[in-house]
C-alpha cells in the first residue's frame, strides 16, 4: 500500500486546547524562539512531558554550537527517510525564512532553488559511499563544516546518512566523521542526530500535528516543491530491529492447497479472503497453436486488492495491474507445463517489490493457476541499506564454508588480494603464523557453538606486511538449523590498537605523573545506589603528595566522604555532584576544620568518564599570610575603587571628541565641558610631552592605534595615565574613527613597587625553610639561586657558588655517583612542564664529610624553541635516614639467623625425642611382651600329647602357657596405653589426665587438678596437653627423685596453663645444658604452639614448670 502522510494541509490555527500549551509564557518562548508558532509541540498533552521533550529540543538542537544552516540543512536532508512529511516540510519553511533556521535569527536563509537541489539529492549507491569515506579519511586536520553546499557538507551528508540508518555497524563511518570534523563536533553531531530521530519518532506517532498555515501557502505557491516535500520515493524506513541481518530469510513456502472445483466452483469466500497474502486466481488463454496470448482473472482476495490499490471489478474487468507485465510470461509456462514458478517482481508505479508464487490447479485442460504475492518492499530496502551499511562499515566481506575450509567471494578493500574463487589455504595466505593456532582453536569452537562470534588477528597484506583485523562471522542456517555456510564482515583496526598501546602508555605516564607531582592529586570513581543516582566516590588513584598530606598510605579503594565525611559539611560533595551533571570543572578555597585536619585548602574538581579528577593544595600559610595583610588589602581595595577608568569615542571626519563621566573625573573637569585631542597637552608633564604630542596626531589622523603611558598633572597632583586607542575603519579601508581608554595607574605602580619588596621577602622565607632550595640554569649548570641552607652545607656564599658554576659538583658529587647525576640532567633537558623528577646521591661538604642528598626538580623555564634552560628543585640531607636503614637491615639480618638457630635446636631437641622414645618402646617390647612370649614358647615346646601318663603334667604346662599369655595382653595393653591412651578418645583430656596419675601414683604421690573443663577443645590441643603432661610426669619420676608432686590444668580466656611441681632434689635452670632431651622435645612443643615455658628449680628443693599457650 502506498504510504499516506496523515499530516492535514488544512489552515488551522495552532492547537491549544492541551494542557501544555495553555501556558502562555510557553506559547511565548515558542514563537520567540522559532520566529513562527510551532506546531510541532502540539500533540504534548501533559506538562510532564514538555519539559523533558523542549529541554531535548534546546540542548541538542537550538543550542548545539555547530553551524546553524548546517543544522537545519542536515535536518530536511534526513528528514527525506522519514514517512511522516510534517517534519521535512516544517524544516524547510525555516531554510527559506519562514521562521528562523535552528532558532537563530542570525542564521541566513536559502532561496527555493537551493532547498530543491538539496532534496534532489541522491542516495549514494556503495561505489559513492565508499569514494566519500576514503575522502573523509584523508583529511589530516579537522575541516571547516561552515560552508554551505560545498563538497565537504554533500560528503559528510551522505556518511552521516548511513550513520543515521545503521548507527550500531558503522564503524568505519563513525571513523571517517570523527577524523574530519574532530571529536568535539562529532559528539555533537551524534546528540543531534539522536535529536532527529526523536523528532522523526514524534512525528510518525502522532499524526494529529498540523501543517502551519505558512507551510500550507509555501507548497500551494510552489507546485514543485510540494511534490517533492509530500513525495516519499526516497523514503528508507527502517524502524529499529526489522533489518533482516545477510543473508535474507529464505522465502515462505507457499503450500498447494487444492480448491475443490468442478470447472471452478466459487470457494469459501471467508477463507479465501482470510489468507494474509495477495491470491488471485486465472485462466490462461491460448491462440489456435496453444501459445499463452492473454489471461483472466477470476477471483482475487481482499489482499489482492489492497496490495494492487484497484478495486475486485477493476482487476477481473481485465485491467492491467500497473507494474506487473513482467509476470504474464511465467504464467503461460505454469499453466501448460505444470510446474511451479517462485519470482520476484517490482512494480516502479506501485513503488512496491512482490515475492510471487505460481502453480497450477486442477485439470490440465482447464488451464488454471493460482497466483500469491507477497508484498517484500520493506525487506528489500532493508537488503539495500544492509548492503549500503556492509560497503560503508566494514573493510572486506567474504563467505566461508560450513566447516572453514574454504573461502569464497572475498572482498579486500585493498587490504588483501580480492577473488571470486574458492581457496582452501586461506589460513596460510592470509593468517599470520603467531595467530594461526588461536584462530583455529575458535573456528573449532565456532563450528560447535554454531553461534555468531568475533575473533582479533594479524593478516599478512600484498606487499608482505600485516594489519590488525577484526572480524565477525554470522552462521547461515538453514530450515533444519544446520549450518551452510558463514558470512564474516572484517574491520582494520590498526588503528584502535595503535590508540590501546598509546592508552597503556599513557597509563604508565598518568602513574609516573602521580608519583612525582607535588600536587596532592586522586582520581575518584563515582559509586552509584540502584537508582543511579550517586552516594560516594570510591578513591581509585592518589599521588605520592596527597599520601604525604593525609599522612594515609591505605586510601586507594576507600570511600571518599566515609573517609572523609568533613566534605559534606563544607559543600564539596555538592559541588563534585554538580561537576558530574555540568561537566564543568569547579573549584574554591576552604576552611576544613574536620576528620583531623585544621587547614585551608584549594582544590579543583575536573570530570572524567563517571568519576572526577580532584586536586588538593595545602593554602595554610598563604591564608594566615592573607590574615596578618587584611587591612593592607583593604586598603587596597578601597584605592582600586578610587582609581579612575574613563572612554573617549573621536570621529575623524567631524573632529567631534566625546568623553565618558570617568574622564571627566579623571582631569577633575565639570561634566560636558567641551574637550579636544589637545587637552592632554595642557596636563601633560614635560618628560611626557613628546610622547603627548605623538599621540594626539595619531588620535586626530587616525594613522595608527597606540598605547601610550603619560604623566599629567591634575589641580597640582601628578598621576600616570595608561591611554590606549584603536582605530576604526570602513569598508575602504580609511579611518573613520577612534575608540580609547584612559585608566588611572598611579596605583598599579605603587603595587609594583610593593611587588620588589615581596620578593625581598620570599627571599627570606626561602632561607628559614628547612630544606636546601636552588635554581640552576642547566645550560652552563651555574646556580641562580641558593637559599641559606646551600650556603652552610658548602661553607660559601651565594656569589661563590654562583661563580664555580659546574666545577661545584665535579668538586663535591661523589665519584660514584657522578654518572647517575648527569644522566639526570640530561633526562630534564627531555622532560615536559610540569614532571618532576627525583634523584638521590652523595656529595662531600666543606669539610670533606660525606653527605646523602635526596632531591626533586623541574623545568621552570624554557627558550623560545621550548628547550629547558632552568630547573628549580629542594633537597633533602638523608644521611641520617640512610644510616638508620643500614643498621636495621643488620639487624633483620641478626633476627634471621638467630630464628634459624632457634629452629635448628627444636629439630634436634624434637629428634632426641623421638628417639628416646623409640629406644624405650623397643626396650619395653623386649624385656616385657618379647620376653613373656619367649616363655610362652618354651612352655608350650614341653608339652607331649604322646603319652598318655603325662596328661596332668601337659595340663599344668598349658596353665602357666595360659597365664603368661594373660601377661602378654596385660603388657600389650600397657604399651599400646602409652602410646595412643583410648582413655582420651574414649573419656575426654580430664580422664586421661587423671589416668596416668592413677598409673603413676604408685612411683610418687601425684595430686592432679583441673579448672575450665567446660568444652571439647580441638583434638590436636587435647593430644599436646596429654602428651605434654605425660614426659613432664616421666620426668618427675625418672630424674627429680621426689615423694609429691601436683599437677593443674586450667583452661580460661582461651589460654592454657599447665603448672607442674615437685620436691626433688632440683638442679640449676640457668645452666641450658642441665635440660634434658624431655624439656628440650617439650619446649618445641610449647614454641610451635606460640606459647611460653618457664622452669624454675631450687638444688635439693624441688622444681617448677608452668606453661601457657593460646587456643
Amino acid at each position: 500500500m502506498k504510504p499516506k502522510d496523515t499530516h492535514r494541509l488544512d489552515k488551522q490555527p495552532y492547537n491549544t486546547s492541551h494542557t501544555s500549551l495553555t501556558n502562555s509564557n510557553f506559547i511565548a518562548t515558542i514563537t520567540t524562539r522559532f520566529g513562527i508558532l510551532f506546531n510541532f509541540f502540539s500533540a504534548v498533552t501533559t506538562p510532564e512531558a514538555i519539559q523533558p521533550l523542549w529541554a531535548f529540543a534546546q540542548s541538542a538542537y537550538l543550542d548545539n554550537p555547530l553551524p546553524s544552516l548546517f543544522k537545519e540543512r542536515l535536518f530536511v536532508h534526513l528528514s527525506r527517510l522519514c514517512p511522516a512529511r510534517y517534519c521535512i516540510a516544517r524544516h524547510t519553511g525555516f531554510l527559506i525564512g519562514q521562521g528562523l533556521p535552528a532558532g537563530d535569527a542570525q542564521a541566513h536563509t536559502q532561496t527555493i532553488e537551493q532547498v530543491m537541489d538539496l532534496l534532489k539529492r541522491p542516495v549514494p549507491d556503495a561505489a559513492r559511499l565508499n569514494t566519500v569515506l576514503n575522502r573523509l579519511e584523508a583529511y589530516a586536520e579537522p575541516v571547516d563544516i561552515t560552508a554551505i553546499d560545498s563538497a565537504i557538507e554533500a560528503d559528510l551528508f551522505d556518511a552521516l546518512t548511513l550513520l543515521f540508518l545503521q548507527p550500531n555497524q558503522s564503524a568505519r563511518a563513525r571513523q571517517a566523521i570523527s577524523k574530519a570534523v574532530g571529536t568535539t563536533n562529532f559528539d555533537r553531531l551524534n546528540i543531534y542526530l539522536s535529536y532527529i530521530h526523536t523528532a522523526h519518532h514524534w512525528a510518525e506517532t502522532h499524526p494529529e500535528i498540523v501543517y502551519e498555515p505558512d507551510i500550507v501557502d509555501m507548497m500551494a505557491q510552489h507546485p514543485e516543491l510540494a511534490q517533492l516535500l509530500l513525495s516519499t520515493t526516497k523514503t528508507v524506513s527502517i524502524q529499529q530491529g526489522n533489518a533482516q541481518p545477510l543473508p535474507l530469510a529464505e522465502f515462505n513456502e507457499v503450500e498447494n492447497v487444492e480448491l475443490q472445483t468442478e470447472g471452478l466452483q466459487d470457494p469459501n469466500q471467508t477463507l479465501f479472503n482470510s489468507i494474509d497474502e495477495g491470491l488471485g486466481i486465472a485462466k490462461i488463454i491460448l491462440d489456435s497453436s496453444g501459445t499463452p496470448i492473454d489471461f483472466q482473472w477470476l477471483e482475487v482476495n481482499e489482499q489482492f486488492e489492497t496490495l494492487m490499490e484497484l478495486p475486485a471489478k477493476n482487476i477481473l474487468s481485465g485491467q492491467v495491474i500497473p507494474g506487473l507485465e513482467e509476470a504474464y510470461k511465467y504464467y503461460g509456462q505454469v499453466a501448460l507445463t505444470g510446474i511451479p514458478a517462485r519470482f520476484q517482481l517490482h512494480s516502479p508505479v506501485l513503488r512496491r517489490w512482490f515475492n510471487v508464487c505460481a502453480f497450477r490447479i486442477g485439470e490440465p485442460k482447464l488451464r488454471h493457476i493460482v497466483v500469491t504475492f507477497e508484498d517484500i518492499t520493506q525487506q528489500k530496502l532493508a537488503e539495500e541499506q544492509l548492503r549500503l551499511f556492509i560497503i560503508g562499515s566494514s573493510d572486506m566481506l567474504y563467505r566461508m564454508s560450513a566447516d572453514w575450509t574454504q573461502m569464497y567471494t572475498l572482498k579486500g578493500e585493498s587490504l588483501i588480494p580480492a577473488t571470486e574463487h574458492s581457496q582452501s589455504t586461506w589460513i596460510e595466505t592470509y593468517i599470520s603464523a603467531e595467530d594461526r593456532p588461536e584462530i583455529q582453536a575458535t573456528l573449532n569452537q565456532a563450528i560447535t557453538n554454531r553461534k555468531t562470534f568475533k575473533m582479533e588477528y594479524r593478516t599478512i597484506k600484498p606487499d608482505g606486511s600485516t594489519d590488525w583485523m577484526l572480524s565477525k562471522a554470522v552462521p547461515v542456517l538453514s530450515k533444519q538449523g544446520r549450518v551452510t555456510e558463514w558470512l564474516v564482515l572484517t574491520v582494520n583496526i590498526v588503528q584502535r590498537k595503535k590508540a590501546e598501546q598509546e592508552l597503556k602508555e599513557s597509563n604508565a605516564l598518568l602513574q609516573s605523573f602521580f608519583d612525582n607531582t607535588p600536587i596532592g592529586m586522586s582520581v575518584l570513581q563515582a559509586v552509584r545506589n540502584e537508582n543511579g543516582a550517586i552516594q560516594d566516590f570510591r578513591i581509585r588513584v592518589v599521588s605520592k603528595e596527597l599520601e604525604r598530606e593525609t599522612s594515609r598510605t591505605d586510601l586507594v579503594g576507600k570511600l571518599y566522604a566515609q573517609e572523609y565525611p568533613g566534605i559534606k559539611v563544607t559543600g564539596l560533595f555538592d559541588m563534585m555532584l554538580r561537576v558530574m551533571e555540568s561537566g564543568k570543572p569547579e573549584g574554591k578555597e576552604y576552611f576544613y576544620p574536620y576528620d583531623g585536619f585544621v587547614k585551608w585548602f584549594s582544590c579543583m574538581f575536573v570530570k572524567t568518564d563517571d568519576g572526577l579528577v580532584a586536586t588538593n593544595f595545602d593554602i595554610t600559610e598563604r591564608k594566615l599570610a592573607e590574615e596578618e595583610k587584611l587591612k593592607n588589602l583593604i586598603l587596597l581595595q578601597h584605592a582600586e575603587e578610587m582609581a579612575g577608568i574613563g572612554s573617549w569615542v573621536y570621529e575623524i571626519a567631524t573632529g567631534s571628541f566625546s568623553w565618558s563621566d570617568g574622564m571627566y573625573q579623571l582631569f577633575n573637569l565639570k561634566k560636558g565641558t567641551p574637550v579636544v585631542p589637545e587637552i592632554y597637552l595642557d596636563y601633560i608633564s614635560e618628560k611626557s610631552r613628546a610622547v603627548a604630542e605623538r599621540m594626539v596626531k595619531y588620535l586626530k589622523t587616525g594613522e595608527r592605534a597606540f598605547d601610550k603611558i603619560l604623566n599629567i598633572t591634575v589641580n597640582g597632583k601628578s598621576k600616570i595615565l595608561k591611554v590606549k586607542g584603536t582605530v576604526v575603519y570602513n569598508d575602504e579601508g580609511l579611518p573613520v574613527r577612534l575608540l580609547g581608554v584612559d585608566m588611572d595607574i598611579t596605583t598599579s605602580r605603587q603595587a609594583e613597587q610593593q611587588i620588589l619588596e615581596d620578593a625581598a621577602m620570599i627571599k627570606g622565607i626561602a632561607d628559614a625553610a628547612p630544606d636546601m632550595l636552588y635554581a640552576i640554569d642547566i645550560r652552563t649548570m651555574q646556580h641562580v639561586y641558593v637559599n641559606d641552607k646551600i650556603v652552610q652545607l658548602f661553607g660559601k656564599s651565594p656569589e661563590e657558588i654562583r661563580n664555580l658554576g659546574s666545577m661545584l659538583f665535579e668538586a663535591t658529587v661523589y665519584d660514584e655517583d657522578k654518572q647517575k647525576f648527569e644522566e639526570n640532567i640530561q633526562v630534564l633537558r627531555q622532560t615536559e612542564d610540569g614532571e618532576v623528577l627525583e634523584l638521590t646521591y652523595r656529595l662531600l661538604d666543606d669539610k670533606g664529610q660525606l653527605h646523602w642528598i635526596k632531591t626533586r626538580r623541574a623545568v621552570y623555564q624554557r627558550d623560545e624553541q621550548g628547550s629547558p634552560t632552568h630547573i628549580i628543585g629542594i633537597s633533602q640531607d638523608i644521611t641520617e635516614q640512610i644510616v638508620l636503614q643500614e643498621r636495621n637491615s643488620q639487624l633483620r639480618q641478626e633476627r634471621k639467623e638467630l630464628e634459624e638457630q632457634q629452629q635448628q635446636a627444636i629439630f634436634r631437641a624434637t629428634l632426641g625425642a623421638q628417639e628416646e622414645e623409640r629406644k624405650r618402646i623397643s626396650e619395653s617390647l623386649h624385656n616385657g611382651l618379647g620376653q613373656i612370649l619367649y616363655g610362652v614358647k618354651l612352655s608350650l615346646d614341653r608339652v607331649n600329647f604322646n603319652q598318655a601318663d603325662r596328661y596332668k603334667e601337659n595340663m599344668a604346662i598349658l596353665e602357666q602357657s595360659k597365664s603368661l599369655l594373660a601377661e602378654s595382653i596385660k603388657e600389650s595393653r600397657r604399651i599400646s596405653h602409652e602410646l595412643m591412651p583410648t582413655i582420651l578418645e574414649d573419656f575426654g583430656l580430664k580422664a586421661a589426665v587423671e589416668d596416668i596419675c592413677e598409673q603413676f601414683r604408685s612411683a610418687v604421690a601425684f595430686k592432679c587438678s583441673f579448672i575450665g573443663f567446660f568444652r571439647k577443645l580441638d583434638k590436636y590441643i587435647e593430644i599436646a596437653i596429654y602428651r605434654i603432661v605425660q614426659e613432664l610426669m616421666i620426668n618427675v619420676i625418672k630424674h627429680a627423685q621426689a615423694t609429691t608432686a601436683s599437677v593443674k590444668i586450667e583452661i580460661s580466656n582461651n589460654k592454657v596453663n599447665i603448672a607442674v611441681e615437685d620436691n626433688g632434689k632440683g638442679f640449676d635452670a640457668a645452666q641450658k645444658s642441665d635440660w634434658g632431651i624431655g624439656l628440650q622435645t617439650i619446649r618445641g612443643k610449647v614454641k610451635l604452639l606460640n606459647g611460653k615455658l618457664n622452669l624454675e628449680s631450687i638444688i635439693n628443693r624441688g622444681s617448677a614448670v608452668h606453661i601457657r599457650f593460646p587456643i
